[in-house]
């Protein structure tokens, strides 16, 4: 029978009573006596409770006068890890709404707010007082405090009850601003970056307030923000990165606080106690010992069942009632608390190419033939794996205990080594492009049949003009050469278009290149007519940054709903002051009158557009000057001609137009936004974003 939560807290107390008394300190087999007798009565009962919203695990462990450090410690390292950079992926901002709700942060000198490292409600919640470069942090029910110094990269830890005091230095952590600041870097430095894009979500309640909600999204990372729809001040930051979560809210700005409280002296009376840990320098072998202390220590002969910092955070509670038992000295749990964090460090910074693969859930320590986790060490052909009695082995891909998914570490590396093939090819280096071939590739292919397929696509599609940004990559199987990730790197000519398929065996080797016939046109499949009043399409811009100082701009509008009867089609340019130049439906000009600052009506009916061409295309100018903000930089709104479902921005500059892009120089032209796809709700503005310009030196 399972014991109740009453049972265990009685026997929990009875412990900590005798830990209390000052039993002496087992001897050198106390870790397998531990094993003996926590094995799988504890994890039953250490299930039971986590079940439970507010465990009172927490409070009980605290009446106690032992250290607490080692569990204490993987909260608060793990915090320091990801919690200080949190904001190093946020978003940018420069749209009306998004200064308001910016503006508190930042004018603002101190802050309060409340951090939480995975899932709310089952991690502890992480309170927070900042002033200048330091930090208070302390945790819920727990009554340690710990001074961060981010200047010095040090922490002082006080157990208060105890009045014991460790002092921790974080070798390796660089130099970084406290939040506040950190927030105001980035407004200004996000400006630069095209991969952060600012979309308004739109309004919900939270806790009772109406709130407003921002988002940006970045390969790594996914920022969401949501403010008082009053105040516009921040409420509840939510930011995914990988596979660790984290929130931020009860925030309170421009508290007046005691600089005493931030004070890094050890208070009189306090026990003193040192140590070092390096951020950075965690290796397999430490990774190894940390999975072998889990095994003896915490999970009663098993492995973990993940090895994520998110599921570590989590476990805290548990690990807590570990150290509780154990009954071990001061210097006993010190040295355990580092050895799990050199192994939550080794996954927190993983050095390796794409990403680890863990299979341990529910494997005894000891099991030779079963593989827990694997991954490839960067420049390496073959991987590393890891067994269940701790060896490790060199595998080759293909050998793998499952076979490889395409995670984003992979198609991030995939992506950069396609678009380097291919702007190798387009740049005519044959020979560099030639010597990214795997082995069969190379014989297939010499340098001189890829000069051939080049000079093909330049005979019918004219001069190279770049390429776009890739949206697309595919898991494919091939007769002969088995399961491959093909990434499609679409490229403009100045008559056509064409996409190159580029696939990748296992050992991320190019072994089969394909491209698109450049004569080839897609069909339409028409526009349907429906009873709401406004059309609805796809629409993609193309905005010419010219030499007068002017943006030309071709809105490629492919309508799929229109009104029954439309007599006309209005739109709207993105500012009042931009300039309708023409409309042509395929080769048709379309006939347009203007109706207001910005706005037109297109003489397109249902009837013009049955003879099977949905697509128009609108040429309209408007001066750079409009989007350039007060701080010199280029930012515009992303409103759309008419409801959309998807859009997609294509900056291109003219060889004599005096600007570059600051993130690419070399580059003629870039895509800073794209969004949406089939079954989205019709938006006719999504945010804002930067256009990364500015004037040639």
């Amino acid at each position: 029978m399972m014991p109740s939560n009453k049972d265990n807290d009685r026997r929990l107390t009875e412990i900590l009573s005798a830990v209390d008394r000052g039993r002496d300190v087992p001897d050198g087999v106390f870790l397998e006596r531990l094993r003996e007798r926590t094995g799988k009565e504890f994890q039953a009962a250490s299930a039971e409770i986590q079940q439970t919203k507010k465990t009172t695990i927490w409070g009980l462990i605290m009446k106690s006068k032992i250290t607490k450090f080692a569990a204490v410690a993987a909260v608060l390292i793990a915090a320091i890890i990801f919690g200080v950079i949190q904001f190093g992926g946020s978003v940018d901002g420069a749209s009306v709404a998004w200064a308001d709700v910016i503006k508190p942060i930042l004018h603002a000198q101190t802050a309060i707010f409340t951090m939480i490292i995975g899932e709310e409600g089952k991690s502890p919640e992480i309170q927070d007082m900042v002033m200048g470069s330091r930090i208070r942090r302390t945790i819920a029910g727990i009554e340690d405090v710990s001074i961060i110094d981010l200047e010095t990269s040090r922490i002082l830890t006080l157990d208060p009850k105890a009045k014991k005091a460790v002092y921790i230095d974080l070798k390796g952590l660089p130099k970084i601003p406290n939040y506040l600041e950190n927030l105001r870097n980035v407004i200004t430095m996000m400006e630069e970056e095209p991969q952060f894009v600012v979309e308004e979500l739109g309004e919900k309640v939270i806790d009772g307030t109406n709130a407003v909600g921002f988002r940006a999204v970045h390969p790594q990372a996914e920022v969401t923000i949501w403010a008082d729809g009053e105040t516009a001040l921040p409420i509840r930051i939510e930011q995914q990165e990988g596979q660790f979560n984290l929130i931020i809210k009860d925030f309170q700005f421009d508290v007046e606080m005691d600089e005493s409280l931030f004070s890094m002296e050890v208070p009189e009376g306090y026990s003193q106690q040192q140590i070092e840990l390096d951020l950075f320098g965690s290796t397999e072998s430490d990774f190894i010992e940390g999975l072998r202390v889990w095994a003896e220590v915490i999970g009663g002969g098993t492995f973990p069942d993940d090895v994520s910092v998110e599921y570590f955070i989590k476990q805290v509670p548990m690990m807590q009632e570990v150290f509780v038992e154990m009954d071990a000295s001061d210097d006993e749990e010190t040295e355990l608390g580092l050895k799990l964090q050199k192994y939550l460090l080794f996954i927190r910074f993983f050095k390796g190419e794409g990403k680890w693969h863990y299979a341990g859930k529910g494997v005894a320590l000891g099991e030779g033939e079963t593989a827990i986790f694997w991954y490839k060490p960067k420049g390496s052909e073959t991987f590393r794996v890891i067994y269940g009695d701790l060896t490790v082995k060199e595998v080759a891909p293909e050998d793998l205990p499952q076979p490889l998914k395409v995670d984003e570490g992979v198609k991030e590396l995939l992506k950069a080594e396609a678009t380097k093939f291919v702007d190798l090819l387009t740049a005519k280096k044959f020979a560099e492009a030639h010597s990214m071939f795997g082995p069969t590739m190379s014989k297939a292919v010499s340098a001189e049949k890829l000069e051939e397929v080049l000079a093909y696509i330049e005979q019918v599609g004219g001069k190279y003009l770049g390429r776009d940004e890739i949206q697309r990559i595919e898991r494919i199987e091939i007769p002969r050469k088995g399961k491959l990730t093909a990434v499609f790197v679409p490229c403009r000519w100045e008559l056509k278009r064409v996409e190159f398929k580029v696939a990748f065996n296992e050992a991320n080797q190019i072994t089969g290149l394909w491209t698109l016939d450049p004569t080839q046109t897609k069909k339409s499949v028409g526009v349907q007519q429906w009873s709401k009043p406004d059309a609805v399409g796809r629409q993609e811009d193309q905005w010419h940054i010219l030499a007068s100082g002017e943006i030309e701009a071709h809105s490629f509008v492919t309508l799929t709903k229109i009104p029954k009867d439309m007599p006309s089609l209005p739109i709207s340019l993105p500012y009042p002051n931009a300039q309708l130049q023409s409309v042509s439906l395929g080769e048709t000009n379309v006939e347009f009158s203007q109706s207001g600052p910005g706005k037109y009506e297109l003489e397109l009916t249902p009837e013009k557009l049955s003879e099977g061409e949905t697509t128009f295309e609108a040429v309209w100018t408007m001066p750079l000057e409009t989007i350039k903000t007060a701080g010199g930089k280029y930012h515009t709104e992303l409103n759309f001609l008419i409801p959309a479902i998807s859009y997609k921005l294509l900056v291109i500059l003219a060889p004599d137009s005096g600007y570059e892009f600051t993130h690419a120089p070399e580059e003629n032209s870039f895509v800073p936004y794209t969004w949406g796809g089939g079954g989205r709700t019709p938006r006719t503005h999504v945010g804002s974003c930067g256009l990364s310009l500015k004037k040639n030196d």
